[in-house]
């Protein structure tokens, strides 16, 4: 699942790195790619990805992220499948730090806050170091 992570990752970071953008073609083949290496529980994966979309819609709306990211972090975290709260705190730790990470050279180029920056290279790092320490 790492490998076709990665694969995902160079394909959709580019597109967000390059202009912005998270094609719902790409988050769609990626889900159903998942859910088909998940089928055991698919069960789990839905309610993982109908609770993260849910709470990255208000996120969304509060913090003025984009839909694709929202739509991203959802196939994302159901993947990741988290069992207990403390898989939860190192999902949400881990992608504080890779977004710090992504953000610092954007705000120092720009001496702004307010600007686009593409989330989804530090989401695929956060899922992919997630998982290779799991």
């Amino acid at each position: 699942m790492i490998f076709i992570l990665i694969l995902f990752a160079v394909k959709i970071s580019t597109t967000d790195f390059l202009g912005h953008l998270i094609r719902n073609r790409d988050v769609a083949i990626l889900l159903l790619i998942s859910l088909g290496l998940t089928i055991r529980h698919p069960w789990t994966y839905c309610v993982a990805l109908t609770f993260s979309f849910m709470i990255f819609f208000i996120v969304h709306a509060i913090f003025a992220i984009g839909m694709g990211d929202v739509k991203l972090i959802s196939v994302l975290i159901a993947i990741m499948a988290p069992q207990n709260f403390n898989d939860i705190s190192k999902i949400a730790i881990l992608l504080m730090i890779t977004s710090i990470v992504v953000a610092i050279p954007y705000i120092v180029v720009s001496h702004s806050l307010r600007l686009r920056i593409p989330w989804a290279p530090s989401l695929f790092l956060a899922t992919i170091l997630y998982m290779a320490t799991r």
